[in-house]
């Protein structure tokens, strides 16, 4: 009881709007006291693929933000970290391949994975490590080769400025652990951390508002075009969505209004596959990786508009619970009611699902009966569900959740609903295309 109430307590402690207000405006008046300059900290590694897609778009931000950037080579991740690395890397570099489409930054088709030795010659970038912009255009100059596995480029870069200037050194490397991440790809200021391109946004707001870069700053560094949107489908027949989800994920919550959105206006068939939440199947969650998606997730609550903080971790018998109630509610075409009821009191309301009292409250918030679900919370009836969509996760390359699948095409994360409307608006579009086609002209005649 104790434990849960401390967690409730910090999560609503960092993820608190104000409280995070003050915060910043208390580090604000420490680095002015101290003369120090707005410094932003990017953590790059070179067989890292969103370090690869930030590192391109990093010299804007210098241009339109009056801050120091600092750069750094990082070490590997640590296994707790990142619990498969190759598993990890083959999801990395398609889904930074598809956001590179979709943004229109640079990745190379089929890209070659790097041995250790190419690894090894490639971190030694050339150029000054306390000036940026020589620092970004090696970082891109030589991962872009060595993505393309192309050696002669590579070695030319390689033998380029005195080798007193490499960058592959002790006193030019930096863990992000140090400052409480876990991975590259990041930018740090001011006590906040800010992953990938997906999270730029937010730092060129925060820049922005400390008045250190005109009025439209922020767009101009990073205002990607919008992915095209889907059409009604109206008798068309398409695959349905399939979403992998975890009643113990913050950005499966997340997802869930966008989700119900994104079925109203295209008529896509939302098909829910709950999963174990991620430690019950393996896949560690060290503190500093569950701090910063607290962190993180409280802050894309606060741009969607949702409430989010006052939670209580449904891990255990909570979780468990939960999917004993989705078999009921799906068989009553209730599911996404209840998962919906179920998440906002978990993330938003602070219920706790392993008692009946709260349980209670949020079943029939769905337009469920209490009666008919509470004979059943102790059946296991969700097991072999479960382990059916843990196994179709697994074998799609994903651990993750939210994760989503449209047909052939699969990725992870509440970031990327966007690229699946795209997907589902190139199969509407192509559909409509295959309609407007002419008949065939007979033989020996005209079309």
């Amino acid at each position: 009881m104790l434990r849960a109430f401390t967690r409730k307590m910090i999560a609503r402690t960092l993820t608190d709007q104000k409280k995070l207000e003050v915060r910043r405006a208390r580090r604000e008046k420490i680095r002015s006291l101290f003369s120090r300059p707005h410094r932003v900290d990017f953590y790059f590694r070179m067989d890292d693929p969103y370090a690869y897609l930030l590192a391109q778009v990093l010299p804007r931000l210098k241009e339109h933000f009056e801050i120091e950037l600092k750069c750094w080579l990082t070490p590997p991740p640590s296994k707790e970290a990142i619990r498969d690395r190759e598993q990890w890397l083959a999801f990395a570099i398609r889904d930074a391949a598809d956001l590179a489409a979709a943004r229109g930054l640079d990745f190379p088709e089929n890209p070659v994975i790097p041995d250790d030795l190419t690894l090894r010659r490639a971190v030694s970038l050339p150029g000054s490590f306390d000036d940026a912009d020589p620092f970004l255009q090696a970082a891109i100059e030589t991962s872009g080769a060595m993505w393309k596995d192309d050696w002669e480029t590579l070695e030319g870069l390689l033998t380029k400025g005195p080798r007193a200037n490499v960058l592959w050194q002790r006193s030019r490397t930096q863990d992000p652990a140090k400052k409480g991440h876990y991975a590259s790809g990041t930018l740090y200021y001011n006590g906040e951390w800010y992953w990938g391109i997906d999270r730029l946004r937010f730092l060129c707001e925060r820049l922005e508002a400390l008045g250190l870069g005109k009025p439209g700053a922020a767009d101009a560094v990073w205002n990607p075009e919008p992915v095209a949107q889907s059409k009604p489908l109206g008798d068309k027949q398409l695959p349905p969505l399939e979403c992998y989800l975890s009643f113990r994920s913050p950005y499966t919550y997340l997802a869930l209004d966008r989700l119900a959105d994104l079925a109203r206006r295209t008529g896509v068939a939302l098909v829910l596959k709950p999963v174990l939440p991620m430690v019950t199947r393996g896949v560690p969650l060290p503190l500093a990786k569950m701090l910063y998606i607290i962190r993180d997730a409280g802050r894309v609550a606060h741009s969607l508009g949702l409430a989010f903080g006052n939670l209580r971790d449904p891990l255990g018998k909570g979780v468990n619970r939960c999917l004993a109630v989705f078999v009921q509610a799906q068989e009553q075409g209730k599911g996404f009611d209840w998962f919906r009821s179920a998440m906002t009191g978990i993330w938003a309301e602070g219920v706790d699902t392993a008692s009946d009292k709260g349980l209670r409250r949020l079943v029939e918030r769905a337009g469920l009966q209490w009666e008919g679900v509470k004979p059943h919370l102790a059946k296991g009836d969700f097991e072999a569900m479960t382990q059916q969509n843990g196994a179709e996760l697994e074998a799609l390359g994903l651990w993750g959740v939210p994760s989503f699948r449209f047909g052939s095409y699969s990725t992870w994360g509440q970031d990327r609903l966007d690229l699946v409307e795209a997907q589902i608006a190139r199969a509407t579009a192509s559909d409509e295309a295959e309609n407007a086609q002419p008949e065939s002209a007979p033989a020996g005649e005209e079309a």
